[in-house]
């Protein structure tokens, strides 16, 4: 662990903490400069501690999870599939906001998606550390087998000034016009061109979001992450058996 020198006689609690679990875990604390911590973070905030951990890894999807079934019957779950998300702040973000709602399956591909980098842990506030990440080879082969066991698959999309994209309009539906009845699958879509067309074929709805009157037509979306928190919550609000 390496530690700005001069935190090392500090007495913040936060501090001491970080150097009690240290010393618990025989970790070795080494104290540096600032300008060796700005290297180790690659110029990204670090609040004066960083620590040489090895790497973490993705996870292989059993196919047998999708006959599992949450633990209480009043609460059938939702998982979160990942399609193509890139920046490692997103990533981060999702993970963070889908562990507080309590989603505990997230599944992604490793190919065009994210490394579980350091950057992803500090983004997720640690949650990457304590929740594993799911990856499957084929998001949509693993899609249709999910509809294949009553698995609902929802995805996101942005809504254009026609009032969404026409081809599936028929399937489009404001996050507030969406029930959750049993297990439930939410996709969300890569931060420059959403969902693959592949994947928006295979999802059962297509939800959106919709922005207050008024809104200039050129801002059609959210953020994925900021979008993630908002169509979680409102499906855990709904949820049904």
């Amino acid at each position: 662990m390496f530690i700005k020198e001069s935190l090392l006689s500090s007495t913040k609690p936060s501090v001491q903490e970080i150097i009690h679990l240290a010393n618990l875990k025989n970790i070795v604390i080494e104290p540096c400069s600032v300008q060796t911590l700005y290297q180790l973070s690659q110029d990204r905030p670090h609040q004066g501690v960083c620590m040489d951990t090895s790497l973490l890894q993705y996870e292989e999807m059993d196919m047998r999870h999708l006959t599992r079934t949450s633990a209480s019957e009043n609460s059938p779950p939702i998982w979160l599939v990942l399609n193509e998300i890139q920046d490692p702040m997103n990533f981060g973000a999702i993970l963070r906001t889908s562990h507080f709602l309590g989603i505990t399956t997230i599944i992604t591909t490793e190919k065009n998606s994210c490394a579980l980098s350091p950057v992803v842990s500090k983004a997720s506030c640690g949650v990457l550390e304590v929740q594993p990440v799911y990856t499957v080879a084929d998001i949509e082969s693993f899609l249709q087998n999910c509809k294949l066991h009553n698995w609902r698959v929802l995805g996101t999309t942005g809504v254009s000034p026609s009032g969404g994209i026409d081809k599936y309009k028929g399937r489009t539906r404001s996050i507030n016009e969406i029930e959750t009845n049993g297990k439930c699958i939410l996709v969300l879509g890569n931060e420059g061109k959403g969902l693959s067309p592949n994947v928006k074929e295979i999802c059962d709805y297509l939800i959106t979001v919709p922005a207050a009157a008024g809104v200039t037509k050129e801002l059609d979306s959210l953020n994925v992450s900021v979008a993630t928190g908002i169509v979680l919550y409102q499906l855990m609000l709904k949820k049904t058996k």
